[in-house]
């Protein structure tokens, strides 16, 4: 991992673990293990360095990104799944008063 940071992480969290570290053993990624299923929408990583400055020089920086990608868009779909559907009052409206002409 190339870093760009000048702070570091002295100790994870409970739950967290160590995903990348820097050649002087600094970690510099992390993720939740409970919290890690990109197929399910679920992604909690922690980052200390910037992969889209790097995508061309570390497969790992295009790989926190394709995963990302996965679970936004799982996320957004189970979202809207579940999301209740608003229409304007003149929609209803609107469709009765066709409704009448046919």
């Amino acid at each position: 991992v190339n870093s760009y940071h000048h702070q570091g992480i002295k100790r994870l969290a409970a739950g967290l673990k160590a995903m990348c570290y820097s050649p002087d053993g600094l970690v510099e990624g992390f993720y939740s293990p409970a919290q890690f299923d990109p197929t399910n929408g679920k992604y909690h990583v922690g980052l200390q360095w910037h992969p889209e400055r790097m995508l061309g020089d570390y497969a790992g920086c295009r790989r926190v990104y394709q995963d990302f990608v996965l679970a936004a868009a799982v996320h957004r779909a189970h979202w809207n799944a579940h999301l209740p559907v608003s229409r304007p009052a003149a929609w209803g409206a609107q469709r009765q008063h066709q409704a009448a002409q046919a």
